[in-house]
């Protein structure tokens, strides 16, 4: 009797049953990790602004409080404290008219009787299952690429990677932005080459949520465009479809069917803005004539004529997009101009050009380094061709030179924190060195074939 082929069923449903095991260890590994890192601690300085203006969306359906750190991340974050039986404080005072976010935020937490361990606790608890999330897509992205031994070791360095832990226990925005980054730039790379509506709403909904993240979510728009050029000059054929998709060869018509996609992007990402600003134009739910105002005017922000300020200028006189939207987008372009920092014994009001390099090249593990080292010499040995393999990786080397480079010109130099969404592309590069410890996956054994 010839049973071979159920032996092998056998074999591939325990090897599955063992992969799925240790995928949800390490996920649960990185939470524990990230919860206990923060568990007692004092809050960072931009968790009190984070935390009191996303439950000020939640309990007042008001938006004037720190709209520029991003909409999703801090109503997300806010919610179970929202929920929760705390205090929030009076808005018939100042603070609240002139909407000063650490004015409310010192009383929300130290001044109104809550207990701000217990909200800081939950509020980091929910940033921690977006790090578990992001920790997943890392793993299913280099399982695409290098098989199940190439994820498994890019999931272990993500476990490991002290600064996914560090910021997957804060109430910031800068998980947020990393997590909609990675997805975003995966998911318009699939649709690049199968148009369908799983496809085009999956890319859109990922580049709306980057749009409603973080002031920097416009960084997305060139990794779309170098990605898009990419994928015409690489002249593939173009899947269109989704019962039975048809091929379109053609470059012309293939960038038809995809400026389609983009306006399709572009409609959505609007609709998704709309939405969190309650499809209200002012930011004010109630607001008093000559009261109620933003922490600056708008007179201060626009003051420097530049191509940025034109454009806001232009949104809000059409009134394209919510105001509250577009004051947060104008306060994170006047605080790029720069702000205190300090490096290494120095201090500047605009920073260096190399402050990140030498953040992220101190901040690095070594042996992610090393990791990072053995996947180029596994890919080299195992990838015939470097065309086939670049092209592979394209999205992710070009969401590192995208981000790497407007990292380069910022004059923002005030932590390493906005340098996290690199480390997820980085970590799933890491994983190519499964190619070289088990070749006959079939990830690496079709690569080697090309």
């Amino acid at each position: 009797m010839d049973n071979g082929p159920e032996l092998g069923v056998n074999r591939w449903s325990m090897s599955l049953r063992v992969e799925i095991a240790a995928v949800a260890l390490l996920l649960a590994i990185y939470a524990a990790l990230a919860v206990s890192s923060a568990w007692n601690k004092s809050p960072a300085i931009d968790e009190v602004s984070h935390l009191t203006a996303g439950v000020s969306y939640w309990r007042t359906g008001d938006f004037r409080l720190n709209s520029e750190q991003g909409k999703f991340p801090q109503s997300w974050a806010a919610l179970p404290v929202a929920l929760g039986p705390f205090k929030f404080p009076s808005l018939d005072q100042e603070a609240w008219r002139t909407s000063d976010e650490w004015a409310l935020g010192r009383q929300f937490l130290f001044e109104a009787g809550n207990d701000a361990q217990s909200m800081l606790r939950r509020g980091r608890a929910m940033v921690t299952l977006l790090g578990v999330v992001l920790g997943f897509v890392v793993y299913l992205w280099a399982r695409r690429l290098f098989g199940a031994t190439g994820a498994l070791i890019s999931l272990i360095a993500y476990a490991c990677s002290p600064a996914l832990i560090a910021h997957g226990s804060l109430t910031t925005s800068d998980l947020t932005l990393t997590l909609a980054l990675t997805l975003a730039v995966g998911a318009g790379w699939q649709v690049l080459h199968r148009v369908s509506v799983g496809t085009v709403l999956a890319s859109a909904a990922a580049t709306a949520l980057v749009f409603v993240s973080k002031a920097a979510a416009f960084v997305v728009i060139p990794m779309g465009l170098i990605l898009l050029v990419i994928r015409l000059v690489a002249g593939k054929p173009l899947s269109v479809g989704w019962t039975r998709p048809m091929e379109i060869a053609g470059r012309g018509k293939q960038l038809i069917v995809l400026i389609g996609v983009g306006l399709a992007h572009v409609a959505v990402v609007a609709l998704v803005i709309w939405a969190c600003f309650g499809f209200r134009y002012s930011p004010f739910k109630h607001a008093e004539p000559g009261r109620d105002r933003y922490g600056e005017s708008w007179q201060e922000l626009l003051a420097s004529p530049t191509a940025a300020t034109a454009a806001i200028s232009w949104a809000r006189e059409h009134r394209v997009l919510p105001d509250g939207y577009l004051w947060g987008i104008a306060e994170a372009h006047a605080n790029a101009g720069g702000r205190r920092a300090f490096l290494a014994g120095q201090y500047s009001l605009h920073g260096w050009w190399y402050f990140f390099p030498f953040a992220v090249a101190v901040k690095t593990p070594l042996w992610l380094w090393a990791l990072l080292g053995l996947s180029a010499a596994a890919a080299r040995g195992r990838w015939r061709k470097a065309t086939a393999r670049l092209y592979d990786i394209a999205p992710l080397l070009v969401l590192l030179a995208v981000y790497g480079g407007v990292l380069l010109t910022t004059h923002l130099n005030i932590g390493h924190r906005h340098a996290l969404a690199l480390y997820p592309a980085l970590l799933i590069l890491a994983g190519g060195q499964g190619c070289g410890l088990w070749p006959r996956d079939t990830r690496c054994a079709r690569r080697s074939a090309s």
